[in-house]
């Protein structure tokens, strides 16, 4: 990600510009490729679990305050 804020800024992008949400999600893709789809995959509900770890460990880190009118993000599916 800092690889990505660091070009953003040098190409003088904003971050909902097509360009760099591109390069972004093909950079994500590369990197994961299938092992996305595994996630989902009903026959490793352990890394749904851990996913689901991973999420809300991520809002404590960050002190993302909840939203009343929102699930938070490891609730939603």
């Amino acid at each position: 990600m800092e690889q990505f804020e660091q070009s953003k800024m040098e190409l003088g992008l904003e971050w909902q510009q097509p360009e760099w949400l591109t390069r972004i999600h093909s950079s994500i893709w590369e990197h994961y490729g299938e092992r996305l789809f595994e996630l989902f995959d009903i026959r490793h509900p352990e890394l749904w679990e851990k996913y689901i770890d991973f999420l809300k460990e991520y809002d404590r880190l960050n002190n993302f305050p909840p939203v009343p009118i929102y699930p938070p993000e490891y609730k939603v599916c």
